[in-house]
């Protein structure tokens, strides 16, 4: 899995946010389509367009977060290491 750096601004959070999404649907070879999908098992009902925007934008909820990194089929995240102060 890619390595990602200590985040510095709260954009830098949610793209961070947003590129672990992407980063697990590489991984798991699905489409927005495919997610879409997927998300609906989970009741939710978001179209494949809005999710597509919500991650270019990198805004959104924790759950949508959580349950776009279960459906993908990860089952712990790792987040990048905090830098030590010297």
């Amino acid at each position: 899995m890619r390595k990602f750096d200590w985040p510095a601004t709260q954009v830098d959070w949610e793209q961070l946010a947003a590129a672990i999404v992407k980063a697990n649907l590489k991984v798991a070879r699905m489409s927005y389509v495919d997610l879409e999908r997927e998300l609906t098992k989970l009741g939710v009902s978001d179209h494949h367009k809005l999710i597509s925007a919500r991650l270019a934008r990198g805004k959104f909820p924790a759950s949508f977060f959580l349950q776009a990194l279960a459906v993908t089929g990860v089952e712990y995240i790792e987040l990048p290491e905090r830098p030590t102060e010297d």
